[in-house]
């Protein structure tokens, strides 16, 4: 491919996990398809963090247009993505895209054992409002 992808979603949702990382889902569109030059069979994610050395490389074996990242909570980082006719024919990366370590909260949502939590705790308060207004005649 003559052109890289380009990023149209840098968090386009965030769930933080009980470990404390989060698993940041991005999302990228193709080049116009005149540039690809053959058929897309594999998409290269590329991140690290911001002043670490070490880079992490996700092969998708076929064309995709999203993916997903699991990163530690206090941390930035910068992402890139290309994408392949041929193992070895690829399009440059695209230029690197900062992934801020503070996510905007509509985005943020909770798994595992947060969730059971509040809803332990909204099934609890509606148990108590019943036994009140059953035993108690309030209302």
């Amino acid at each position: 491919p003559s052109l890289c992808p380009s990023f149209e979603c840098l968090i386009c949702n965030e769930d933080i996990l009980d470990n404390g990382n989060r698993v940041v889902n991005v999302r990228w569109k193709l080049p116009p398809e005149n540039t690809l030059n053959g058929m897309v069979r594999q998409t290269r994610l590329k991140y690290r963090g911001k002043g670490d050395n070490m880079t992490i490389v996700i092969i998708y074996r076929n064309m995709t247009t999203e993916g997903s990242i699991e990163l530690k909570v206090n941390m930035e980082y910068f992402v890139q993505v290309a994408i392949c006719t041929l193992e070895h024919l690829c399009s440059g990366y695209s230029k690197p895209k900062l992934i801020s370590k503070h996510a905007p909260e509509e985005h943020v949502t909770t798994s595992g054992n947060s969730k059971i939590l509040v809803i332990g705790l909204t099934v609890g308060c509606l148990c108590l409002f019943i036994v009140l207004v059953l035993f108690c005649g309030v209302l």
